[in-house]
């Protein structure tokens, strides 16, 4: 008994903070949550790659994976559902491993860290924002689960070029998700890039390489998203009457 105990009392003390930021994170989402996907912006629920070749294409198309030929808006509901929470659940890591970095580090980085994740969470510009009546269905709940991805690169990965070839590779599928990635959140991930390369008060010269060669390969696929990518479509009602065959969201003009 007395070894059972202290093996639930070490796990404990592994996943406490992870846990209780899970916790609040979830009650919100399940208390606060719309009823319903915003017209504006669910129609990208039902768009995949069979539909062109360019960004916000990528989160339909692994929808499309599970749901057949046909997206009723129920099972979009759910999809997005499933979304949030597996982003609630990777930024209650991250959060809790900052905690965790924040305790052995001086008092001063020690309060800064843990009143910044105090009033993340109960504030209401949190994640909480992309549940709300404005806002459920919209692909930022993607975007923000990349740049928690980078960040627990940053804490785990200890090897400089594998971190590189991460953010990379998260910048890519964060551009693909939506091409909006390369202002709103690409930036966090060259904040940390910038940690590695001016890490110790030095310039790392070729952690400085791998950044801007990683760089130059995020810029490049956000151009080609932004000027040179396309739809199979003439018109916007073209493609407004393709999604109406194939889902019973509400579709909005707008979101074309």
């Amino acid at each position: 008994m007395g070894k059972g105990m202290n093996w639930i009392r070490k796990l404990w003390d592994k996943i406490s903070y992870e846990t209780v930021i899970f916790i609040v994170l979830q009650f919100q989402f399940l208390t606060g949550r719309a009823l319903d996907l915003q017209s504006w912006s669910s129609a990208w629920c039902a768009m995949d790659y069979s539909m062109g070749m360019g960004s916000r294409f990528l989160i339909g198309s692994i929808y499309r994976l599970f749901y057949g030929d046909y997206l009723f808006e129920t099972v979009a509901y759910k999809y997005v559902g499933i979304g949030i929470m597996l982003t609630i659940t990777v930024l209650s890591i991250a959060l809790g491993q900052l905690i965790r970095k924040a305790l052995i580090s001086s008092l001063a980085d020690r309060n800064a860290i843990l009143g910044t994740v105090v009033i993340y969470v109960a504030a209401p510009f949190s994640i909480a924002y992309v549940w709300n009546e404005q806002n459920l269905g919209r692909l930022d709940v993607y975007m923000l689960l990349v740049v928690m991805l980078a960040v627990l690169a940053a804490l785990w990965i200890h090897n400089v070029y594998v971190k590189m070839v991460m953010y990379t590779l998260l910048g890519v599928i964060g551009l693909a998700i939506h091409q909006g990635f390369a202002f709103l959140y690409y930036p966090v991930i060259v904040i940390l890039m910038c940690y590695d390369v001016f890490r110790e008060n030095k310039v790392h010269i070729r952690s400085l390489i791998a950044a801007v060669i990683s760089g130059l390969i995020n810029v490049a696929v956000a151009v080609w998203f932004q000027f040179f990518s396309s739809v199979n479509f003439e018109t916007p009602e073209e493609m407004i009457a393709f999604l109406q065959q194939r889902t019973d969201l509400d579709i909005s003009e707008y979101a074309i």
